[in-house]
């Protein structure tokens, strides 16, 4: 995603483009593509690795907010995607023990 919006248009912000915006977040922040360590988009998904990944991340969204617990040898991945992704989406996020809480910026 961060390739097609590149440095020609403004930050994907949430009240001017919803639609791109969750898009942008749910496609950069999916547990699979992000913690894997293959890459998805040329061979099938490892079923062994996707329930791995899957039951060991918490993940929640409310109230304006995306609650990810990632594993615990992947914490820095999350933590370089979302610094990566404050380049082009209007997002910002706070970390406590482990547990990244991402917010829109307005």
């Amino acid at each position: 995603m961060e390739d097609l919006i590149g440095d020609n248009y403004n930050k994907v912000n949430f009240r001017k483009n919803p639609l791109l915006y969750i898009l942008a977040v749910a496609d950069s922040l999916e547990p699979y593509k992000l913690f894997s360590d293959l890459s998805i988009d040329s061979s099938q998904y490892d079923r062994e690795q996707l329930d791995k990944i899957l039951n060991s991340t918490y993940l929640n969204i409310f109230d304006e907010q995306i609650i990810i617990k990632p594993p615990s040898d992947c914490v820095q991945k999350l933590r370089d995607k979302l610094d990566d992704m404050k380049n082009w989406v209007d997002i910002d996020y706070d970390v406590s023990e482990h547990k990244f809480t991402i917010q829109l910026v307005n």
